[in-house]
């Protein structure tokens, strides 16, 4: 089966290996993925002045060549091996894996059980195929601005769940060059979970809606889950801008009887239909926040004359159903579970995966986003007038924000590393200076 290739309206080729090595070559920011996937442990040297970790000469990458050869075990001793094997491969995909406790391109020399994953960052994946039942705009691989907002609320309630429940601080947020994003928690407690513990967290995060495991709505007593209280304020100031104006989610005759059939008292859902009938011209948006508007009075019951004694916020469980995060959990509870590495670029779109601000993130535009076509050309006219390339994918126009976000990620990271070498080193100096003390009686 050929290749569905990347073509921009111009007719110019979008994705090409051609590109791809210039790419990897004059803007992929190698020095920075190495600081990331390092933690600025390389700092430390040896009496040589080598690199006294070989952290990095333990990680995993796995590159998707052209022709969809698959290859695993990759490692790299240092940026500039990492560099060049990229120039010389020009891989279409490349997914980052875990930390072993020996190089990963060794461990055919061992038995299974030898290899041992030590650590990973703790990884979220979110695809826009999976709101395909809640989206009607578009389907299947196709995105435009009014989905994206799916992602956008699900950006903001994990970000806020990881920051705020968790306590953690280093997110990376990427867009994943055709129709999702994922999110990279890098702390160091984090790096370290057990699978039990990434299980326990995906599962803290996860609400059985939608078409996962044959469940159509989500059940949720008064007494919230605390990641479900942090959703619900997110998503009620949204919820029916996204839904009953953007997607007119109560057009589709399936949606109407899911709402109806979420209420359990048949004098209520009756009620419901017979208010619902006055309203039946489903093309016009406006007629679903009606209908919408009506299911909260009715369902909510503010008066308590139709409700006898429900413990379900019916209300909630509605919002949650269509806009609570629709995570892959296998993606997060395996350490060893690889994900798609920011700044490599999607084969059927030609784009590039961005870093983007998970506090912008209704700024963020997939359909006018990176391109691998665009940003070179950009740097191509950029050279012509005899600009300096060095680092330029700080300076080409369409990559410069998401540099930015990288940037702002990395010095945190290289911030906390330095604080907790400047601790160490303070802790050795006040035991050699008790050591000394002690010696001296």
């Amino acid at each position: 089966m050929e290749e569905e290739m990347a073509i921009d309206t111009h007719g110019e080729i979008e994705f090409s290996v051609e590109l791809l090595k210039k790419y990897f070559e004059l803007l992929f920011p190698s020095k920075g993925m190495y600081d990331w996937l390092t933690y600025y442990q390389p700092e430390m040297k040896d009496t040589e002045g080598k690199p006294k970790s070989d952290y990095f000469y333990r990680r995993e990458f796995s590159f998707t060549l052209e022709g969809g050869i698959y290859v695993r075990y990759n490692c790299f001793k240092n940026e500039e091996e990492f560099k060049q094997t990229l120039i010389e491969k020009s891989p279409e995909k490349i997914d980052i894996g875990a930390v072993f406790n020996m190089p990963p391109k060794n461990h055919s020399s061992v038995e299974s059980r030898a290899f041992i994953p030590q650590e990973k960052e703790l990884v979220f994946d979110i695809d826009m195929t999976d709101y395909d039942d809640v989206r009607t705009c578009c389907e299947g691989a196709n995105v435009c601005l009014k989905c994206w907002r799916f992602m956008s609320i699900a950006t903001k309630i994990i970000d806020k769940v990881m920051r705020e429940d968790f306590g953690y601080k280093h997110l990376l947020w990427v867009f994943s060059g055709r129709r999702g994003v994922h999110c990279w928690v890098c702390d160091p407690s984090t790096r370290k979970l057990t699978n039990e513990a990434r299980s326990a967290i995906a599962n803290y995060l996860t609400v059985h809606v939608g078409n996962e495991m044959g469940s159509t709505t989500a059940k949720i007593d008064f007494v919230a889950h605390p990641a479900i209280s942090r959703a619900k304020d997110i998503i009620k100031e949204e919820f029916t801008d996204i839904m009953m104006r953007g997607q007119n989610i109560l057009s589709k005759e399936e949606q109407r009887k899911k709402l109806i059939e979420m209420l359990p008292e048949e004098d209520v859902r009756n009620h419901l239909k017979t208010n619902w009938d006055r309203y039946t011209d489903y093309e016009d948006q406006e007629n679903s926040v009606k209908l919408w508007n009506i299911f909260t009075e009715i369902a909510g019951d503010k008066g308590g004359k139709l409700r006898k004694s429900y413990r379900t916020d019916y209300v909630t469980s509605a919002m949650i159903t269509f806009l609570y995060p629709r995570i892959d959990a296998n993606v997060s509870k395996g350490i060893n579970h690889l994900l798609k590495s920011p700044f490599c670029v999607h084969p059927k779109t030609g784009k590039i995966c961005v870093p983007f601000d998970p506090s912008k993130v209704d700024e963020f535009d997939p359909c006018n986003c990176p391109t691998l076509l665009n940003a070179m050309n950009e740097y191509d006219a950029m050279a012509s007038k005899g600009e300096d390339p060095i680092e330029s994918f700080k300076t080409v126009p369409s990559l410069r924000e998401s540099f930015g976000v990288f940037s702002k990620f990395l010095r945190g990271l290289k911030k906390e590393y330095t604080e907790v070498i400047a601790k160490e080193k303070k802790l050795l100096k006040s035991q050699v200076d008790s050591m000394d003390v002690g010696s001296a009686f």
